[in-house]
């Protein structure tokens, strides 16, 4: 075993891997108390770019997600209410949805193309679905509002509300 990760000043309380990194390397996703998520390179124990900002609370939960067009995203819960939508090779936030309670969980599924893909997430409140079918045709996007143009330089897009990426609940008890 080698030396812990260190950059985190407050505890870990998530953690998975993250396929497609640099170099098709996996990488590791963790997420603490200082609200911030951190990439890392298992093999080396070095952090990968900057860490990701933008949740206000604990970070409790993060997990892969297969992305539209071939590439890992990443998705992080937390206590703070929300779940934000990562591009974890830029460090971009795709998407933040405010849930309306704290979170304690969040996990991914991807099946055949023809049957869709979502992002489950929840909490003491309840679970919801959020609906990640990407279309065939290109679609507006739905982002948080300070991110300019709404594609981003890379032109690639994440349907949101209206489209599809509708939240379906789930009430869970």
């Amino acid at each position: 075993m080698g030396e812990p990760l260190t950059g985190h000043t407050r505890w870990v309380g998530a953690v998975c891997p993250v396929p497609g990194g640099p170099g098709g390397r996996t990488l590791l996703a963790t997420g603490s108390g200082d609200a911030t998520v951190r990439l890392w390179d298992p093999a080396t124990g070095i952090s990968v770019g900057e860490p990701l900002r933008g949740h206000t609370g604990w970070v409790v939960a993060v997990c892969a997600v297969p992305g539209p067009d071939g590439r890992t995203l990443l998705g992080t819960a937390g206590e703070d209410a929300t779940v934000r939508l990562w591009d974890p090779a830029t460090g971009e936030e795709l998407i933040r949805l405010v849930t309306g309670a704290p979170l304690t969980t969040i996990c991914a599924h991807t099946s055949a193309p023809d049957t869709g893909s979502f992002l489950a997430f929840g909490g003491a409140a309840g679970v919801a679905v959020l609906d990640l079918t990407v279309p065939r045709a290109p679609t507006p996007c739905h982002r948080k509002p300070s991110s300019g143009s709404p594609c981003g330089t890379s032109g690639s897009c994440w349907p949101g509300p209206g489209t599809t990426g509708r939240p379906r609940s789930r009430s869970v008890r």
